[in-house]
């Protein structure tokens, strides 16, 4: 049982009620004189304590969120949340913010290389999430000469693990290679990341802990924390990447396309280009659509374009029907205003339906603004 877990509270207090019941009602066996009975006694008493001074600490510390994890509060968590301050400059690639668990060819039509597909687990040291995801390396990542930095597409949808879905890890990366080897695509490396983060988040936002009765119920989730901080420095660890907004994007899923568009618009500082579906975005959805008035303003897209500056993203609706049409996103993109930019593309049919939205952001972030879909509206 975790050190947070909401039931820990309440088994320390019934193993202590247990404890001190059983003492009263066996001290006539206990108060005799001898040798075993006065051990058993000092024995009795220091379980009690123990359990009553553990309900405490248990208490606070759900309050006060000092610890996070039994590891967290023994010293053994490698990956916990922890605040470094250093009178020089960190090495980053020394923390493990990313471990690779697996590795695959990418194989194109004929058997030629396509690139590799790595499965990884990122530990993130702000947000506290370890989040397992796949990332692509094109073909030319491994190239011999020049070593050249690369563009980053990072794809959040709950289908990553799904074989039959556009937006699983398997098709997006054949997809891309064929699309790279067409000479349709540039060479990017693409990061791909369920939308569903700390269990209950579908929106990468920062939650609040939920607390009921003076007990937290649910601690704290920092989505955004993990994809704005942890990710790209986790991802600039480990391989060749370039770390400016202008490089960086965003492509979400159904479940992920609010996530994607909540990201691009927070935190512009580090992404430039968001790819959403054709819905609605009149509500976050999941754990945020609850929060009170004031927490879920911040999280709402719509109010967020009423009230706020326009963020300078470049934004793609894409989806099936007319290439031209806002479809459910219509009300998105009535509000938009530059620098914010909008756009909207029909979906490819056949097995690569994702194909022209790969082509449409990796020339976006390697040449920023120079790709706009036929069609589009701005």
């Amino acid at each position: 049982m975790g050190l947070t877990s909401p039931g820990l509270p309440y088994l320390l207090a019934l193993l202590g009620f247990i404890v001190l019941i059983a003492i009263v009602l066996g001290w006539p066996w206990l108060a005799r004189r001898t040798l075993p009975r006065i051990y058993l006694r000092f024995l009795s008493i220091c379980v009690l304590q123990a359990l009553v001074l553990g309900l405490i600490f248990v208490v606070v510390n759900n309050e006060g969120e000092f610890y996070s994890s039994w590891s967290d509060l023994f010293g053994t968590d490698a990956s916990g949340r922890a605040s470094i301050v250093a009178a020089g400059p960190v090495d980053t690639a020394s923390r493990n913010l990313l471990s690779v668990t697996a590795r695959s060819a990418v194989r194109l039509a004929g058997g030629h290389q396509g690139g590799v597909l790595e499965n990884v687990r990122i530990d993130g040291q702000l947000s506290g999430l370890s989040v397992a995801g796949s990332v692509y390396l094109p073909a030319a990542y491994a190239a011999r000469g020049r070593l050249p930095e690369f563009p980053v597409v990072t794809v959040v949808s709950d289908a990553t693990t799904s074989g039959s879905s556009p937006y699983s890890a398997t098709r997006l990366a054949q997809s891309a290679a064929t699309e790279i080897a067409a000479g349709r695509m540039v060479p990017v490396v693409i990061v791909m990341l369920p939308a569903t983060v700390g269990g209950v988040d579908q929106a990468c936002l920062n939650l609040p802990p939920v607390l009921r009765r003076g007990v937290q119920q649910r601690p704290a989730i920092e989505g955004g924390t993990f994809f704005a901080q942890d990710l790209p420095d986790a991802i600039g660890s480990a391989y060749r990447v370039r770390t400016t907004p202008a490089s960086w994007a965003l492509v979400g899923g159904q479940s992920g396309g609010y996530c994607a568009l909540q990201l691009a618009m927070d935190y512009s500082y580090v992404f430039s280009v968001a790819v959403a579906p054709r819905a609605s975005y009149v509500s976050p959805p999941g754990a945020a659509a609850q929060l009170p008035g004031p927490f879920r303003q911040q999280d709402d897209l719509l109010w967020q374009l009423r009230h706020l500056p326009p963020a300078p993203v470049s934004v793609l609706f894409a989806g099936p029907g007319s290439a031209a049409g806002g479809g459910q996103a219509a009300s998105f993109i009535s509000l938009a205003q530059r620098p914010m930019r909008v756009s909207t593309m029909q979906l490819d049919g056949g097995n690569w339906p994702l194909a022209r939205v790969l082509d449409w952001v990796a020339a976006a972030v390697d040449s920023p603004g120079a790709q706009r879909p036929a069609g589009g509206t701005g």
